[in-house]
């Protein structure tokens, strides 16, 4: 285990060196804490006052530029402090909240960064089909085309019968005559269907490409653990049409999911002990977003044991959608599920195991045991958001 766990301290100590390259930051590790803190605050404040206007994109580039590379390194430099025999513990210090934060606040201001070159977000309250820039429209509806053809038959009349059919026809989807007339007889019988705003939500949080539910996911997390939303307000154009999107599939049969699930996540980075300690048995998580999972235990994206996502979590019973029509061409075939942000219960490993060669598993279920009503309602150790 722990030549693995070494091997994940180089991982991270490359990547930091790489970044810090020609960078103006040069901390040595006294004094490191502090000026975690320091910055970190100092991000938070400058955050908090962000102006959505025509102006926004530049500043939350001057936001990464100052802060993103000199919250990793330091993070991780503090991080690297920990003991390897910690390093799967949870710790809800307030230096490790304080790591976490340091990360989340990094993480967020970049994948919004990144997203405002594909949404030209101006005002508050902009929706997304007045947001989105025309290139990346067409390239939304250019890899939905191509995704389309690579369907199964009956995936295709899935994904046909749950989006209107004026849609359709705008945007060019090659409907065989059974498929077309799935999505007609929806809408005479007054079943809520996708909107273009609706679908486009959905094919760019399924990308593979764009890394948009990055900017989705991480600006909802800044919320909920620094206690800003001005992140998830500049967002909000794509995350309400997803929002709205996937509670309308949840209406229709055929992209419903209720069965296991999996999901890899990240937990050897210098975030993971402040987020193990959320997720114990016993304890209840409430996700601030829906959250992607698979229905194939081969699918999920924990990677190999000296990758920061080395950790498995196994959903004993889920209830979500199933979105895999709108992913692209390359990910079709990987299940995933969306789960809603609902209560998460966390379970004892069922072998009795922490973790075992440098690899963990974490159990839950969104089906408690027993009904609320018969005891105390958990409490979700997160807000909502």
């Amino acid at each position: 285990m722990l030549s693995r766990i070494s091997a994940r301290m180089t991982h991270h100590s490359n990547n930091a060196r790489t970044m810090a390259q020609g960078h103006r930051a040069q901390h040595t590790r006294a004094g490191n804490t502090s000026e975690l803190i320091r910055l970190s605050h100092e991000c938070l404040a400058k955050l908090k006052k962000v102006e959505i206007n025509s102006s926004v994109l530049q500043t939350i580039t001057d936001l990464s530029d100052k802060y993103y590379i000199d919250l990793h390194l330091l993070a991780q430099s503090e991080y690297a402090d920990i003991p390897d025999e910690l390093i799967f513990l949870p710790d809800e210090s307030q230096a490790a909240r304080e790591r976490a934060q340091a990360i989340q606040l990094g993480r967020g201001v970049g994948a919004v960064r990144n997203f405002l070159e594909s949404y030209s977000v101006t005002v508050p309250g902009m929706t997304l089909d007045a947001a989105i820039t025309p290139k990346h429209k067409n390239f939304l509806i250019k890899s939905m085309q191509y995704g389309y053809e690579a369907l199964k038959p009956n995936d295709q009349r899935a994904f046909v019968s749950a989006i209107d059919i004026d849609v359709l026809d705008k945007l060019g989807v090659p409907m065989d005559p059974e498929a077309k007339q799935l999505s007609i007889a929806n809408r005479k019988a007054g079943k809520q269907q996708l909107s273009e705003n609706h679908l486009l939500a959905l094919l760019d949080y399924c990308s593979s490409y764009t890394g948009h539910f990055n900017a989705i996911n991480d600006s909802k997390r800044v919320w909920q653990l620094c206690g800003t939303d001005k992140l998830a307000s500049i967002t909000a154009c794509l995350t309400d049409s997803l929002n709205e999107a996937l509670n309308i599939l949840s209406t229709h049969e055929s992209f419903v999911y209720q069965g296991p699930a999996w999901k890899g996540i990240a937990v050897l980075d210098p975030a993971g002990p402040f987020r193990l300690s959320r997720m114990q048995p016993g304890m209840t998580y409430v996700n601030p977003h829906w959250s992607s999972s698979t229905s194939i235990e081969s699918e999920n994206y924990a990677r190999s044991k000296a990758d920061e996502r080395c950790c498995t979590l196994v959903i004993t019973h889920a209830e979500g959608v199933r979105v895999h029509v709108f992913n692209d061409r390359t990910s079709n075939d990987e299940g995933e599920v969306m789960m809603p942000p609902k209560p998460l219960y966390f379970l004892p490993d069922p072998e009795g195991k922490t973790f075992s060669n440098g690899w963990l598993n974490l159990y839950c279920t969104m089906k408690p045991d027993q009904p609320i009503s018969e005891g105390r309602p958990p409490v979700p150790l997160t807000e909502r958001v």
